[in-house]
């Protein structure tokens, strides 16, 4: 008995029956596969309207996909197909953000809505952090589509009802009708999952906001003590010594301290990397891979410092692997004047201070402060703002940069809700690539606490990302 192959169904003659009843359950098989690839499975109701996507929307699926785990090019399409239909809006471009998340959300400074790569994006970074709010939130269940659900109500109504809120859930199941369909019917004729499509390199000045993805291993292995346990990072070979043209990191949460190179009191325990505590310590944290200080890049973190501390700093440098400065008020990243070790540099370093160090002749007085430093003079703040909040205490603290390679500028956010502010603290003119060098740098953490009675404090980094694309 012959198989005939129908769209890769096997359709086979059968036996005892009449020809017209064979032909009859042919046309039947092929009408039903055709509803099959036209619907998709299961939701028929809710995906009769789904378009192709254009070749070059599949490069920017698969590129944007790459910001967290959750998402999939199908997914970004099917959210992208529920809200605009792939026809661009004014506020928020083919990806329809509105006025307010394209603010936050945007890719660079000069990004438009028109972009589609930029739209894509920004719908990206905006899904990874929900997935990311509800992680943290507590609430079970597919993260993606309770995220999908929050960004038509808001984290705090997925809270509230423990799921999706009846008033977004046909929303919902609209979207997840569309990602059954671009999962099975395929993106793009010659396109699939299993096998995304070469992509060029994106364009600049793009600056991702929140990513979560592979990332590859620098010079300055890990002592043996500091790499046990799983981490979320991979590393691909033959990248050693070089930094990635593409750099993606993304530690929600640190399982374990793989893909780090911790330095003096630094150690990662109970999901978190901790710097410095208590008494005279500094500590230091750097991730293997490197960044090309040519190239623009954003870096979200989460801080908390139990107690009052010197403070914490996020740094560039080229020093290497082993960088480390020295405790109070140098932050981990500076040095005492009448220490002849060296202080980190060439660096940059965005410092979260919260001593005031003005009866010593610097800080600001009576101020915490977020502030830049370059070459570890801890003293000289080239830029620096009150954030308004304290910075120590029960509350994390969040924490966005972005550095606009073609524009020279670093940008730097802070609040204590983990939505970034419309407003930043401060916009600072640097050359990055003049200042560190522009071979590969370190990018990571510092932390010190000083010779006080202080106690039960410690300074912690909870979840950080950073992408350089």
């Amino acid at each position: 008995m012959r198989a005939h192959t129908i769209a890769g169904w096997a359709i086979r003659p059968l036996r005892h029956r009449t020809r017209r009843r064979a032909v009859v359950a042919t046309v039947a098989a092929i009408s039903a596969l055709s509803l099959w690839l036209v619907l998709g499975v299961g939701n028929a109701a809710t995906t009769s309207d789904a378009v192709r996507v254009e070749p070059s929307m599949v490069a920017d699926l698969f590129r944007a996909a790459k910001s967290c785990p959750a998402l999939t090019p199908a997914r970004l399409a099917a959210q992208v197909m529920a809200t605009t239909g792939f026809k661009p809006t004014p506020d928020g471009g083919i990806a329809g953000l509105t006025a307010e998340q394209w603010k936050v959300w945007r890719p660079s400074p000069d990004a438009a809505p028109a972009n589609q790569e930029a739209s894509v994006l920004a719908l990206a970074h905006m899904t990874c952090d929900l997935i990311g709010r509800i992680r943290v939130s507590g609430v079970t269940g597919d993260r993606w589509r309770l995220a999908v659900a929050a960004s038509r109500s808001s984290v705090e109504a997925v809270k509230d009802t423990a799921g999706v809120p009846s008033s977004v859930a046909a929303f919902v199941d609209r979207v997840a009708g569309y990602a059954d369909f671009y999962t099975n019917g395929l993106l793009l004729d010659g396109w699939s999952q299993a096998t995304p499509p070469m992509t060029p390199p994106m364009t600049p000045p793009m600056t991702p906001s929140v990513t979560e993805s592979p990332v590859a291993a620098a010079s300055g292995t890990p002592a043996p003590s500091q790499t046990s346990g799983k981490s979320s990072l991979a590393k691909p070979t033959g990248t050693a010594n070089r930094a990635e043209q593409s750099v993606q990191i993304h530690r929600d949460g640190f399982a374990d301290a793989s893909n780090l190179r911790l330095n003096g009191s630094a150690r990662v325990s109970g999901g978190r990397l901790h710097l410095a505590a208590n008494s005279a310590q500094a500590a230091s944290a750097w991730a293997t891979t490197r960044i090309d200080p040519s190239r623009s890049f954003q870096t979200s973190f989460t801080a908390q410092i139990s107690n009052i501390t010197d403070g914490v700093a996020f740094v560039v440098q080229s020093q290497g692997p082993a960088a480390l400065g020295n405790a109070g008020s140098r932050l981990g990243y500076g040095r005492r004047a009448d220490d002849p070790a060296p202080a980190i540099r060439p660096s940059l370093a965005v410092e979260l201070d919260t001593w005031d160090n003005n009866r010593d002749g610097f800080d600001p007085a009576g101020h915490q402060h977020i502030a830049v430093t370059l070459n570890g003079d801890h003293t000289n703040h080239r830029i620096w703002r009150d954030p308004g909040f304290s910075m120590w205490g029960s509350k994390p603290v969040h924490v966005w940069i972005t550095y606009d390679a073609p524009a020279h500028t670093l940008t730097v956010w802070a609040s204590t809700n983990p939505t970034r502010p419309a407003n930043p603290l401060f916009t600072y003119g640097v050359d990055l690539a003049a200042t560190v060098g522009t071979g590969p740098a370190y990018v990571g953490f510092t932390g010190a606490t000083g010779k006080t009675s202080v106690t039960n404090a410690q300074e912690s980094i909870i979840r950080w990302s950073l992408v350089s694309p």
